[in-house]
């Protein structure tokens, strides 16, 4: 592994190429069949399957779950405040 000589250019690509490869691979991911599966789509799919009930279900339950870590963070965070503020 070591130093690169200035003529090898596998192994030190300059800036610009290595700029360009990561645009190229963050467009390329970006642009893949994943973005496809809007919230909406799954929605409709699972409506036309018959299973619109396990989708509302799945999303309560990230819901609830979200709501759940949210008050427990924030709860944490409120009484860390409230010790760290009124200790001597």
């Amino acid at each position: 592994m070591g130093t690169c000589s200035p003529t090898d250019s596998r192994r030190c690509p300059d800036a610009t190429s290595c700029y360009c490869w990561q645009r190229w691979a963050s467009l390329h991911y970006c642009s893949s069949g994943r973005t496809w599966w809007t919230p909406t789509s799954i929605w409709l799919w699972f409506g036309e399957v018959g299973f619109r009930g396990v989708w509302v279900t799945v999303l309560l339950t990230r819901v609830v779950i979200f709501i759940a870590v949210a008050l427990v963070v924030g709860g944490t965070v409120f009484l860390g405040t409230i010790y760290l503020s009124h200790r001597r």
